[in-house]
């Protein structure tokens, strides 16, 4: 018997408990008087946060956002010895997993990116991104970790 990949709330155990099955025979018991909201749950925000990943994939997007198609040679940095390194990862890495996951469409021969058929999931997480920059851990902007 296959379980869905989502998980399936039980009815309630007791006060503010729940079980949560998943495929992978995972199990989480949650107590809590406030449950998570169930979008935290769900396979596509896995995807967002995939895309989000990388600061030079967030570039892409947010640039893609404002001007769309954009050509390649505009994700690339200005200085000759980081270009290079950085035009392989972004071949390599960036471009080919955001059109994997819908984000992009990559025209290679054109060496142009467009918005690809997911890019409408991405926006409020791109909005909200930007909506409120200035309420993020200030650690975020400074490099530390």
């Amino acid at each position: 018997m296959s379980l869905p990949s989502v998980p399936r709330v039980v009815p309630q155990i007791g006060q503010n408990v729940t079980l949560e099955v998943y495929q992978s025979s995972h199990i989480l018991l949650r107590v809590m008087d406030d449950p998570l909201p169930d979008i935290i749950l769900q396979p596509g925000l896995d995807r967002v946060f995939e895309a989000l990943f990388t600061r030079r994939r967030r570039l892409i997007l947010f640039m893609l956002k404002r001007s769309d198609p954009r050509p390649v040679v505009d994700f690339l940095p200005r200085s000759a010895k980081a270009s290079e390194s950085t035009s392989m990862q972004l071949q390599q890495d960036d471009l080919p997993r955001l059109a994997s996951l819908g984000y992009i469409d990559w025209d290679r021969e054109a060496g142009e990116v467009s918005k690809g058929d997911r890019f409408e999931e991405l926006e409020p997480m791109l909005d909200l991104l930007e909506d409120h920059a200035d309420e993020f851990h200030a650690s975020w902007s400074n490099g530390r970790r």
